[in-house]
């Protein structure tokens, strides 16, 4: 049973009861970006490209709603205690992508560890749906520093970080306006190739289930028509796929993973309570077997070994 908890990523119970069932494809897709085969390499003609237009391959960005925007989701990882358990081969990983970025106001705790992980994104909003990150015209003003003609979250954070890699997790705001699947489905293929043609490959994650006590109960419905978008995308353009939906099927979770408004994820001392997590009180980077019963531990640990993979890829390329 405890190397089954501690590993959770080939095997996962049926979904919960009384929330979102899936589909078979999502039971099915792995949790963690298989990167063989023809996916190995779409990936390493990837890296090519964005050396080739001076991406950094040590930098990511990200891009979303809350759900990437939250002081929990990977910046205790560099400014914090890591807890890696039975991961202790993580630590180089982490250390591979500590490359510095640019100083500034924009970091977890300030800046005496700026890197991709604690930055907090200008492609990264509270209440942002599929079509915010690609947009020209935004509802709130960008920062002075997005402020060109033409720019848009994601193509500001791109010119600022130089980034090779995105991590994507966008949709929950877009159920809770019903917004269809067909046009999810758009304003994500819109996001994904804007990022291509930048040199910058987007590794997707699929949506967390949303608990049926949520202030928006007909948010779940949406869930699994866009996850089979999500899937479908990832494999027509081979790019890498966390199944994080699958990830937060587990009955071992505290609460499902959330906080009480059964959609945002909660943290090892935080098992109930809306932000602000203080550092002090939230432990998103303890991945022991207590820790990973979390959601924001969970999906930080298989960010993290996503990112272990990505990492062997670029060094198989260079071979």
């Amino acid at each position: 049973m405890l190397a089954a908890l501690i590993a959770f990523s080939t095997t996962f119970g049926v979904a919960k009861a009384d929330g979102d069932v899936g589909t078979p494809r999502l039971r099915t897709t792995p949790v963690l970006p298989t990167l063989e085969g023809a996916y190995k390499k779409a990936l390493i003609k990837r890296i090519e490209t964005s050396e080739r237009k001076g991406r950094r391959l040590r930098v990511f960005i990200k891009v979303g709603d809350s759900h990437s925007a939250s002081n929990q989701f990977l910046a205790p990882l560099v400014c914090d205690e890591v807890s890696y358990a039975a991961y202790p081969q993580l630590r180089e990983t982490v250390r591979y992508f500590s490359a510095r970025t640019p100083e500034g106001k924009r970091y977890v705790e300030g800046a005496k560890c700026p890197s991709s992980f604690n930055r907090q994104s200008f492609a990264a909003l509270v209440g942002a749906s599929s079509v915010w990150p690609t947009s020209t015209t935004q509802l709130q003003p960008l920062a002075p520093a997005c402020a060109r003609a033409g720019d848009s979250p994601v193509s500001c954070e791109i010119r600022i970080l130089d980034p090779a890699w995105a991590l994507v997790l966008l949709g929950t705001n877009d159920a809770y306006w019903s917004i269809p699947d067909s046009r999810y489905r758009s304003n994500l293929s819109r996001l994904v190739d804007q990022m291509l043609s930048r040199g910058v490959t987007p590794i997707l994650s699929t949506l967390p289930p949303i608990g049926p006590l949520a202030s928006n109960p007909e948010m779940q419905d949406h869930i699994p028509g866009y996850n089979e978008q999500i899937v479908a995308l990832a494999r027509s353009r081979r790019l890498p796929l966390i199944n994080l939906w699958r990830a937060m099927q587990e009955s071992d979770l505290v609460n499902g993973g959330q906080i009480y408004d059964q959609v945002h994820f909660n943290s090892l001392g935080n098992a109930l309570l809306l932000s602000p997590c203080s550092v002090d009180r939230c432990r998103a980077a303890v991945f022991t077997v207590a820790g990973i019963h979390y959601g924001n531990n969970r999906r930080n640990l298989l960010v993290l070994r996503t990112l272990e993979r990505i990492r062997r890829a670029i060094a198989d390329s260079k071979k």
